[in-house]
């Protein structure tokens, strides 16, 4: 074996093992997903379905630009702890911005559907997207897709369970809210976690979540 072949081996065998776990990162996230709400839907009728969907809506929209927006600018922005800071600063302002955004929704809400309490429930999401969106462009940036792989099964199948038992006892439309609001927290909570505990740099994500000084 030649010298050119020893090294590009365990470069092969990195790329194979991200290509393997990032369809493990896609399967799980969209997959999950359809089999829990196909399995749910037995349990609930086309309103409760509408009620929840009514409800998520806002907050599905404002996840693609606030949380999947602020991943991106930290996977492009320089690696420094200034930037990291700035980035999550602006998430969190978007976060309660959001938030507001949504009991304000609840407040006018009309419906007789349980949508304006989904709204208020619904409105710590933001939140939460604003605490994990920096520590998770972290984690894409360092590639560490096997660990967002495990993450989102994880929360992913914690949630369906919980999702599945709350239907099957009788929650209704709930029950698909309690499917959203684990994965947010479950999601959040493990990005985080995975960032700090992380290989350098990944630690410095603390800066973001804690006053200068605090973090090594």
């Amino acid at each position: 074996m030649s010298v050119s072949d020893a090294h590009s081996a365990p470069a092969r065998g990195r790329a194979l093992s991200n290509g393997v776990w990032s369809t493990v990162l896609q399967w799980s996230r969209f997959g999950i997903n359809a089999l829990v709400f196909l399995l749910v839907a037995r349990f609930l009728n086309l309103a409760e379905i509408g009620a929840f969907a009514l409800a998520f809506a806002p907050v599905r929209f404002l996840q693609v630009l606030h949380k999947n927006g602020i991943a991106d600018a930290i996977i492009i922005a320089e690696r420094r702890r200034e930037a990291e800071e700035a980035l999550f600063g602006l998430s969190l302002l978007i976060a309660f911005a959001c938030s507001a955004g949504l009991l304000g929704s609840a407040a006018l809400s009309a419906s007789t559907a349980p949508v304006a309490p989904m709204l208020v429930a619904f409105a710590a999401i933001p939140i939460l997207y604003g605490l994990s969106a920096v520590p998770e462009g972290i984690l894409r940036r360092e590639m560490r897709i096997r660990a967002l792989a495990l993450r989102t099964l994880a929360t992913q199948l914690i949630a369906g369970a919980l999702t599945l038992a709350a239907a099957a006892a009788g929650f209704g439309a709930w029950s698909l809210a309690v499917f959203a609001l684990v994965n947010a927290v479950l999601g959040s909570v493990i990005s985080i976690v995975l960032a700090v505990g992380g290989p350098a740099p990944s630690h410095r994500v603390v800066a973001s979540g804690l006053p200068r000084g605090t973090a090594a």
